[in-house]
C-alpha cells in the first residue's frame, strides 16, 4: 500500500525574466498489505519512504531549466534478491538532478542533464550525464543526436546463487554505460513522413566483491568463495524506420522496419 502527499506553488504571471515558475514538494511511504518475508516478521512490512523538492522555470527567451533534490530512507527491497520471501535492506540515499533546455523553436536547440546520487549500503556514488542537440534544416527535415553516460561506483546488486541454490549472492560492483541515439525525420507533406532512429548501447558490470544475503536483509562474507563469472559486457545496435501516411481523417497507413544486432 502506497501513500503520499504533494504540495506545489506556481507563478503563472510573467515577470522580469520568466514566463512561469513552479516549486513542488513530495512525500511517499510504502508498506506491504500482506507479509512477503519468509518468517512473516512485522519489521519487514515496511518497503520504502522518501521525499523530494523540485522546481522548474521557463525564461522570456523560452529556455527551460529545473532541479530535483531527493532523499530516500532505509529500504526493504523484496525484488533485488530475486527469491520470493527474501529481502535486501539498503541504507538511505540522497540525490540531485539538474536539467536545461534551450529554445526549441530555434533552428538549433540543445538540452543537458545531470544526476548524482550517493549513499546505500556500500556508500556508493552514481553519476549520469546527458546531452542532446537538434538541427531543423527547414520545416520538413531535422536531425537529432542524444548521448547519455552512466558511471556507478560501489553499487549493491544481485549476482547469483550459490551452487546449492539455497543462498543468494550479492556483489559490490561498478557499472558503466554509454547510449547514443540518432533521430532523423523527413516530412513529405503534413500527412506523410518518414523517421529513422538508430540506437547504440554499451554497458559493463564489474563485480568487486561478493557477499551472502543474510536472513535479516544484511550482507555478510560468504561461508564459501563464490567463483561464478558474473561480469557483464552488453553491446548492441538497433535501427527503427517508420513510414507513416494519413490518407483520411483518423486513418493511417504505416510501414515499420526494425533490426538489432
Amino acid at each position: 500500500m502506497e501513500q503520499g502527499a504533494w504540495a506545489g506553488y506556481r507563478w503563472n504571471k510573467p515577470k522580469n525574466w520568466y514566463n512561469q515558475m513552479q516549486l513542488n514538494a513530495n512525500f511517499w511511504y510504502s508498506n506491504l498489505v500482506t507479509p512477503i518475508d519468509i518468517l512473516k516478521r512485522d519489521k519487514f512490512m515496511f518497503q520504502y519512504a522518501g521525499y523530494n523538492i523540485n522546481g522548474n522555470a521557463q525564461t522570456k527567451k523560452l529556455q527551460g531549466f529545473g532541479f530535483n533534490v531527493t532523499r530516500r530512507a532505509r529500504k526493504n527491497d523484496f525484488y533485488e534478491a530475486r527469491y520470493y520471501g527474501r529481502v535486501f535492506t539498503n541504507t538511505p540515499t540522497g540525490s540531485l538532478s539538474l536539467w536545461y533546455e534551450s529554445n526549441s523553436v530555434k533552428k538549433f536547440s540543445w538540452t543537458s542533464s545531470f544526476y548524482g546520487q550517493t549513499g546505500g549500503v556500500f556508500k556508493g556514488k552514481n553519476f549520469e550525464y546527458g546531452i542532446s542537440g537538434k538541427i531543423r534544416f527547414n520545416s520538413k527535415f531535422s536531425i537529432e543526436q542524444v548521448v547519455n553516460m552512466t558511471n556507478i561506483h560501489n553499487q549493491a546488486g544481485w549476482a547469483g546463487y550459490e551452487a546449492t541454490g539455497d543462498k543468494t549472492i550479492f556483489s559490490r560492483r561498478d557499472v558503466q554505460g554509454v547510449e547514443n541515439i540518432s533521430n532523423l525525420k523527413y516530412s513529405f507533406t503534413n500527412k506523410m513522413g518518414i523517421t529513422l532512429r538508430t540506437r547504440h548501447y554499451w554497458s559493463k558490470v564489474t563485480p568487486l566483491q561478493f557477499y551472502e544475503l543474510g536472513t535479516d536483509g544484511d550482507l555478510k562474507n560468504p561461508a564459501t568463495a563464490f567463483t561464478q563469472d558474473v561480469r557483464k559486457n552488453y553491446n548492441f545496435l538497433s535501427v527503427d524506420m517508420v513510414y507513416n501516411w494519413q490518407f483520411a481523417q483518423g486513418s493511417f497507413f504505416s510501414i515499420v522496419w526494425k533490426d538489432i544486432g
